[in-house]
């Protein structure tokens, strides 16, 4: 008659007690393999698998790489409007001088134009600043990216400042700012001269 397995033994110690005094060799039964606890002092699962995405997150690494270096490299290069502000034109009498600047890293890829009163005047080039000199009256600036439209007046003399940003699915739109947030912002981007 067959004896039952004992719970409470291991194997290795049932084996020998029911084998023949002959047969308590070393090889006919191997003790589990004992687990070495991880460096880090965590357990882990005996359901635990190896980490197969090594290939996936490589791929990942790489194109986050590729992507910050492409987002970097649409940004405006050279000197800022502050180092500029010698060589800049003065304000002519009776002119009014309306700035646009972006001061986010993002929409390198898309930089849409900017519209003063439906007119281009340039594009949303990120970490830039541009302006244009116009006569007093009403203005309304959008970009091709939004159908948000700023609008405002200006006197003779006056200095406006429009801000750029980008928000959801990196739509820009203009913001208008008080002079001197619109002064320190963008006085540390660069100046880019547009047509």
């Amino acid at each position: 008659m067959r004896r039952a397995f004992p719970i409470k033994r291991s194997l290795r110690a049932y084996c020998i007690s029911t084998c023949p005094a002959g047969c308590r060799r070393r090889s006919h039964v191997q003790p589990p393999a004992q687990r070495r606890p991880p460096a880090s002092g965590r357990r882990v699962s005996r359901n635990a698998r190896p980490h197969r995405g090594g290939f996936q997150v490589r791929i990942l690494r790489f194109l986050s790489a590729v992507l910050i270096v492409l987002m970097m490299a649409a940004c405006a290069t050279g000197p800022s409007l502050k180092e500029q502000a010698a060589a800049l034109p003065d304000l002519e009498t009776g002119q009014a001088r309306v700035y646009f600047y972006c001061t986010s890293v993002a929409g390198g890829a898309s930089q849409p134009a900017v519209l003063l009163n439906g007119q281009q005047v340039g594009d949303a080039t990120p970490r830039s600043v541009f302006f244009r000199d116009v006569a007093p009256g009403k203005y309304s600036v959008t970009t091709t990216m939004t159908s948000q439209v700023v609008t405002f007046d200006v006197a003779a003399g006056d200095k406006k400042y429009v801000k750029l940003s980008y928000g959801f699915s990196f739509n820009t739109y203009p913001e208008l700012v008080d002079s001197a947030t619109g002064e320190a912002e963008s006085s540390r981007l660069s100046y880019i001269r547009q047509k």
